[in-house]
């Protein structure tokens, strides 16, 4: 293991910090691929956000939901991912972790997908407004506008877009 990892205790569980590898880390301990200046901006953020309703658009290996499950405690958080394959570990983490089932994933879901996104938004919400959006899915101009465009409408006035 590098000297130069990086890792975030919340809520009695380790995070590890590795933006650049998407293999798991050792039992006990859930991959985290952000930065460490991201994950700073985070954690300054996370108490004006406890209970927020959050979507998160990208779950890669679930890393990223696993922290905002514990770091915000979400009300509501509702996962997309393009991937139609569930990931095992997140599912085991929020088997432990959510035990009042905030966490929705929804996997095999386009993130551009105009009817589909709006649709599970609406499921999950109803007509509350979001507090928080976070877009870590595709990276590409179109599907990030696309998501954008859909979600951004849904965002309480100073929610939070990332």
């Amino acid at each position: 293991m590098s000297k130069s990892l990086r890792m975030e205790e919340v809520d009695g569980v380790t995070f590890e910090l590795r933006p650049n590898l998407r293999h798991p880390t050792q039992a006990g301990r859930a991959c985290l691929r952000n930065t460490p200046k991201l994950i700073e901006r985070y954690n300054a953020l996370a108490p004006e956000l406890q209970g927020c309703n959050m979507v998160e658009v990208g779950i890669d290996q679930g890393g990223g939901t696993a922290y905002f499950t514990k770091l915000l405690r979400p009300k509501a958080l509702l996962g997309i991912e393009l991937s139609s394959e569930p990931v095992c570990s997140l599912q085991s983490f929020l088997e432990e972790h959510d035990k009042k089932k905030c966490v929705d994933v929804r996997w095999g879901v386009d993130q551009s997908d105009t009817q589909k996104v709006p649709e599970l938004v609406q499921e999950v919400f109803g007509d509350e407004y979001l507090d928080v959006v976070v877009d870590d899915a595709s990276h590409l101009y179109g599907p990030s506008v696309a998501t954008f465009e859909m979600l951004f409408p849904r965002l309480r006035q100073a929610g939070v877009y990332i």
